[in-house]
């Protein structure tokens, strides 16, 4: 199939290459009084376009700005004009909270200049007392980019008498509560420090700092107050705090709860990335029960916006599924440090996934069935920190590009035994754009409409031990403009590559193209026996299959051959963590006899100490289910006995085993499968 691109269609895509605009800094004050006209200094840039650059500041009811212009700098004299005839009752003004205005002003004309700069924001409240955040958008008058609201844009306007700035903080075994003391201190006693409206010492503390050595473990709300010599008390709002590491969620939880355990489980994820915090030294880890986490289930919402250094952990794609509402993005992070996401499934969103400008692991996922205009699946955006690991990115689309990852912006992540198939969009697979250099290890791209990987702008991709086939209308495209390029080491490229004008193709050693012989067209794309991609892979023992403890010298199941790596997704080290799941729906055990074998997944995952394991068998035959560790070892042969056909179940006691991940593989003539579990004490 031929594509005809008119005119129009190349200016747009000049003009979506050439205008960059982008903030620099915003800096602000943290803290202000009632009234007090404080002052918000922006630095922002422009690459240059045909369109007008603005400035867009969204404002809490009461909040205006002060005089009638901002001033730009750096050689531009021009006023930039407010007005506030922009409303929240506006369609266009979406995201904003009701109640929040837009004052919109424009740049210079000159946009094909480099180095345009914006000044002094000078706003002004009007007595109110809380805190407030205010949000910041910059773009072309075109294109809506660079949309910023986090906590660092938070404004905290206090009386002055009152402390603030509360910080709760988990040092150890104990909770650390500080705070900055009233901006004025005249005749100031000391202050009183409360949880759930408790004191928690019984006199007047002296400094700005308490630690409770005899915290409660769950959620819990903190504030403090000051007393003046009169003994009038200036108390701030209660804020709620996570006094330990983890927390537990479930669609049967409540958000009244503690959090602590599945048992005394949250309700949903946002509430629970709402009230826990991590930071570089201190990790959080989040756990999902198994269920549907949606709207209708558990009155999700969405998009879930996550927060630095917190982990989600699933009980397994089959097991946790995240659907979203089609009218927003399932999950988004921007901006963030050490993000990751594993043991989910995540549908039916406006793009599933969304990563500006954070680290993000994402690991043992699935994504499918999630519909977007740019990066129907999976969103990057100046993703530098980015790994992707045993993931299944299927049936997902894009009305503009990348059906299953779109890619910008000098993104470069690392993805490793990765499946991109169904897929549809320009660039169905991958679409990659502005120096974009993903590197892609075991990976199978197959049968995504419009393309296996579409490369644009000076992007270069890197291939080894892959499978690219059966990707209408190339395997791999070059986009005419810029140059760009393609470098492939032991791969299968069962079809064409474009190189246009201007593409680069780097073919290395141990390239085949041969038709892979899947056991199916559709997923899992499991290598049936005849498959030309088995032991085919780079021969350097870092890329080995991980090796079958009862048949040394051979692989571990999904992996097949010896342990030399198989071209695909499931080849190489990381095949002992695949969970090949079928995101069909699961036949339903209402009949006496299965019509297959099948391992499920535990229940529940994470656990402790208890859980279990079923399975299915379709006839008469030896049975073996056997527990390894992660480095392969037997742990505990749980079944090793002939069995009728039926469904089954184990109950499986840790005992005195040490937390961690384990594996059990079930193992019924030719049939074997391998799954994990998540022990925690």
């Amino acid at each position: 199939m031929k594509r005809f691109i008119t005119p129009l269609v190349i200016s747009f895509l000049l003009l979506f290459l050439f205008s960059c605009i982008e903030f620099q800094t915003i800096n602000q004050p943290a803290v202000s009084l009632p009234n007090e006209i404080i002052t918000v200094y922006i630095t922002a840039t422009t690459e240059g376009g045909a369109h007008e650059p603005y400035l867009g500041v969204c404002l809490p009811v009461g909040w205006t700005i002060s005089g009638d212009s901002m001033q730009c700098s750096g050689g531009y004299n021009e006023a930039i004009h407010y007005n506030d005839s922009l409303s929240v009752e506006q369609e266009n003004v979406s995201p904003a909270e009701e109640g929040y205005y837009w004052w919109v002003g424009k740049g210079v004309a000159d946009t094909t200049a480099v180095g345009l700069i914006y000044g002094e924001l000078r706003i002004q409240n009007d007595s109110q007392m809380g805190t407030f955040l205010i949000d910041y958008m910059l773009g072309d008058s075109y294109h809506s980019v660079n949309y910023q609201r986090n906590d660092d844009h938070q404004i905290e306007v206090v009386e002055e008498h009152t402390p603030y700035g509360l910080q709760v903080t988990l040092e150890g075994e104990y909770v650390v509560i500080s705070w900055n003391e009233p901006l004025n201190t005249n005749e100031l006693m000391g202050y009183v420090v409360y949880r759930d409206e408790q004191p928690l010492f019984p006199g007047v503390i002296s400094d700005t700092t308490f630690t409770d050595l005899n915290p409660l473990e769950g959620i819990h709300y903190y504030c403090v107050s000051s007393l003046d010599n009169n003994y009038n008390e200036y108390m701030i709002p209660y804020e709620l705090h996570v006094v330990f590491k983890n927390l537990f969620v479930s669609p049967n939880g409540s958000n009244s709860n503690y959090g602590s355990s599945f048992s005394d489980a949250l309700l949903t994820l946002n509430f629970a990335i709402s009230v826990i915090s991590g930071d570089a030294s201190n990790h959080v880890d989040i756990f999902l029960s198994p269920g549907t986490y949606s709207e209708n289930t558990n009155g999700e919402e969405f998009p879930i916006n996550c927060k630095d250094y917190i982990k989600i952990i699933g009980s397994g794609e089959d097991e946790t599924i995240i659907s979203g509402d089609t009218q927003n993005g399932v999950i988004g992070m921007s901006d963030l440090n050490n993000i990751s996401i594993e043991g989910i499934t995540i549908t039916n969103g406006y793009g599933g996934l969304s990563c500006h400008n954070s680290g993000l692991q994402l690991k043992n996922v699935t994504l499918t069935n999630n519909h977007g205009a740019i990066g129907g699946g999976i969103y990057l955006y100046r993703a530098l920190n980015v790994s992707i690991t045993n993931v299944a990115i299927i049936n997902n689309s894009a009305s503009g590009c990348g059906g299953g990852i779109y890619m910008s912006s000098h993104s470069n992540p690392l993805i490793e035994n990765v499946i991109i198939c169904n897929n549809s969009g320009w660039g169905g697979g991958i679409y990659c754009v502005q120096s974009s250099d993903p590197q892609f290890i075991n990976t199978t791209i197959a049968n995504n409409s419009g393309g296996g990987i579409y490369i644009k702008a000076r992007s270069d991709v890197f291939l080894n031990n892959c499978i690219l086939s059966n990707n209408p209308t190339y395997e791999i495209e070059f986009h005419n403009l810029f140059g760009g390029s393609v470098t492939i080491n032991y791969s299968d490229i069962n079809g064409e590559i474009f190189k246009g004008i201007s593409g680069i193709v780097y073919w290395l050693e141990g390239n085949i193209n041969q038709n892979p012989l899947f056991n199916d067209a559709e997923f899992p794309y499991t290598l049936s026996n005849g498959s030309p991609c088995i032991d085919e892979g780079n021969p350097d023992p870092i890329y080995n299959d991980p090796e079958d403890p009862n048949n040394p010298g051979y692989a571990f199941y999904p992996a097949m051959g010896t342990i030399r790596n198989d071209m695909g997704a499931y080849g190489g080290p990381n095949t002992i963590n695949w969970i090949v799941t079928d995101v069909e729906n699961d036949e339903k055990e209402n009949s006496q006899t299965p019509n297959e074998f099948k391992l499920s997944q535990n229940f529940p995952n994470p656990f402790n100490p208890k859980t279990t394991i079923q399975y299915s068998i379709k006839e008469r035959t030896p049975v073996e289910l056997v527990l390894y560790d992660i480095l392969g070892r037997v742990v505990e042969v749980l079944v090793n006995e002939e069995q009728d056909a039926g469904y089954y179940k184990v109950d499986f006691i840790a005992g005195n085993l040490a937390s961690g991940i384990y594996l059990y593989r079930l193992k019924v003539g030719d049939f074997i499968e391998t799954k994990k579990m998540l022990l925690i004490k």
